[in-house]
């Protein structure tokens, strides 16, 4: 198990992080073992994808039988040396954590003038760095802790700093324990299990005491929760909004994010409930969330992501702002995706216009591989054959269509979706239009079946016909 972990893990490297192991390696102080040291080595000249045991071995030991648990062993010793640098190159990267263990050896050491300006250094970098999220609050109290330990051993009670030590605790206990509620919360339904909440209504109670939160970092968590759990919900969300935009700076890129996507799938959920103002917040959070760059993962944006953030602009009909957007971030998107989710996008941006020609034009050209762009475009193109009375290219396709989703195993929502608009479609085209009953029928039919996304364009074509 241990050489399927290190290969895993070497694997993962990049070319700065196997120069700088190869150097931790070779330090006595790291590791004692040569063949450790021969064992990396080997590891940096071959295709870590088909390596096998049986060559390793024989490579370090030409002259022995193969012996699994020696090499298991070596195995483990490399496995144990490569995730102590992982972590000390983690470690080297926070200036303030590293300054906490200087702190706390210099107490032990009895090192008072050192103490004391590492101390103070460490919170010179504390207060400037922007952050003002949970993790500030605990490195906070942390401070004050080794403060209070510092003037209790040498018997300075009138300078211990009790209050300060307690309110900085409070912060972070208050600040994380939302955030986990709010991570709670927005699990709940996808694992379909309930949770002890703990101390929770405690902490809500207190902090309604106190007139309300008394700090950005807890106020959105707190606006967060209070807005996805209560029925008067849309004042809690507004302060949410409000909070969250005039302090997204206090948050580092992972955790605003997160904040972002519990408000936009809060929003989602109003609008899925006939709430449509909620697309305008939706887009308003998008608008924002790509300013301060938390839409990307190892500097790539979603294609998901670039498909949500076009359809909120073009529901609020901002088709100006989407087509700069496309255009502006098609290269942040995979290469292998770009061509196809920008061409497909744009195709949607002209059917929402409308520009059905040129719609159409874009549909017809492209080649979509990704069994949901084909069966969206597919959707529109009946829609666009309809509007444009190209009556025979749309039953070509419609028969097309059926025989595409039949055939495609994995279309999950969107099969039953595209089946049901093949349907009314089919019925617009032989409705009797001079009969009242029939129309009043198919309307009926139409309002009550879900799933179909194209309701509304299936009951103006039946008012049309």
């Amino acid at each position: 198990m241990e050489k399927t972990k290190l290969i895993a893990t070497l694997k993962k490297l990049d070319k700065k992080e196997w120069r700088d192991l190869n150097k931790f390696v070779r330090s006595e102080y790291h590791n004692q073992h040569e063949q450790v040291i021969a064992l990396f080595e080997y590891y940096t000249t071959v295709n870590l994808e088909i390596i096998q045991p049986e060559t390793v071995f024989a490579h370090l030991y030409p002259k022995q039988k193969y012996d699994d648990q020696k090499l298991h062993y070596l195995n483990s010793l490399l496995l144990e040396v490569t995730e102590s640098f992982l972590a000390i190159e983690k470690w080297k990267n926070t200036n303030i954590e590293k300054n906490l263990y200087k702190i706390k050896s210099q107490q032990e050491k009895g090192l008072d003038k050192a103490f004391k300006q590492t101390f103070l250094k460490t919170s010179k970098q504390l207060e400037k760095q922007p952050l003002r999220n949970s993790t500030y609050f605990q490195k906070t109290y942390e401070l004050h802790l080794e403060e209070f330990n510092f003037n209790e051993a040498k018997g300075r009670k009138m300078a211990l700093n009790l209050q300060d030590l307690s309110d900085s605790f409070d912060l972070y206990y208050l600040s994380n324990k939302l955030k986990t509620a709010c991570i709670m919360l927005s699990h709940k339904s996808v694992l379909d299990q309930e949770f002890d909440m703990g101390l929770l209504p405690f902490v809500l109670e207190y902090i309604q005491k106190k007139q309300g939160p008394s700090h950005p970092a807890i106020a959105v968590y707190y606006y967060a929760y209070l807005a996805l759990t209560e029925k008067d919900s849309e004042k809690h969300f507004t302060s949410l909004k409000n909070i969250l935009l005039e302090n997204n700076y206090i948050f580092p890129i992972d955790e605003l994010k997160d904040i972002y996507l519990l408000a936009i799938n809060y929003c989602i959920k109003k609008i899925n409930m006939g709430e449509s103002k909620y697309v305008g917040e939706v887009l308003t959070f998008y608008k924002s969330g790509l300013e301060v760059n938390i839409f990307y993962k190892n500097n790539i944006l979603s294609s998901n992501t670039y498909y949500n953030i076009n359809m909120a602009a073009l529901k609020e009909k901002q088709f100006d702002w989407a087509l700069k957007f496309l255009n502006k971030y098609k290269n942040k998107l995979k290469k292998e995706e770009q061509e196809s989710s920008h061409q497909f996008n744009m195709a949607i941006l002209y059917f929402k216009k409308p520009d059905y020609k040129k719609a159409m034009e874009l549909f017809i050209q492209a080649e979509f591989t990704d069994p949901y762009y084909n069966i969206i475009g597919r959707r529109m193109l009946l829609q666009i054959y309809y509007e444009l009375g190209e009556y025979e290219a749309l039953n070509s396709l419609l028969t097309s269509n059926k025989n595409y989703i039949y055939r495609q195993k994995n279309l999950g929502y969107h099969r039953e979706v595209s089946l049901n608009l093949i349907k009314f479609i089919q019925k617009l085209l032989y409705i009797n239009p001079s009969s009242k009953a029939e129309k009043k029928a198919l309307q009926t039919e139409i309002e009550n079946c879900n799933p179909l996304i194209e309701k509304e364009w299936l009951l103006k074509q039946l008012q049309k016909s």
